[in-house]
């Protein structure tokens, strides 16, 4: 019972998520920057500073495309030769090549401009939505997912639906 509740639950963040999404994917679509663009983009102007700038350019790296590629490929490494899971590298693939190509689906169905309003990092390409955020969300969640899968839990055991032999 607690698992079909638990199920529910997560269904139920999934649709509400989805129809957030939508609903701002519409407000936005394809049109120019907005004046809400600008108000967000002066208020974290005005969070600059020598210490912050640096640390949101390293997360903006460790959500990159070249440090998802290496990170991916040594997990996929790591997969195969050390833990012989193919069936968590197939689903890890799926992941990553299904968010790639989501991403580009979108991007091509709302075909939005960038912002050119004061740029750290230049991007080329459709604005919206923003594939660095898919991407990095679709591989540290799949990495954390293969984590939880993996790992013992605290008590030392994992939950019964998951030792299940493959």
């Amino acid at each position: 019972m607690k698992s079909t509740l638990k199920a529910t639950y997560v269904l139920g963040l999934g649709l509400l998520s989805l129809i957030l999404f939508i609903a701002v994917a519409f407000q936005i679509g394809g049109a120019a920057p907005l004046p809400f663009d600008r108000a967000v983009i002066s208020a974290v102007q005005g969070w600059e500073s020598p210490v912050l700038t640096p640390f949101m350019k390293l997360l903006t790296f460790i959500g990159s495309s070249p440090a998802v590629i290496v990170l991916s490929v040594c997990i996929i490494v790591v997969l195969y030769k050390v833990l012989r899971h193919r069936l968590e590298i197939t689903f890890f693939i799926i992941i990553l090549a299904g968010t790639y190509l989501l991403n580009q689906i979108l991007k091509s169905a709302f075909r939005r401009e960038r912002p050119t309003l004061h740029r750290l990092i230049e991007e080329t390409g459709f604005s919206f939505p923003s594939g660095h955020s898919m991407e990095a969300f679709a591989f540290y969640g799949a990495l954390a997912f293969l984590l939880w899968r993996h790992l013992p839990t605290a008590r030392g055991v994992q939950p019964s639906f998951l030792s299940a032999s493959r």
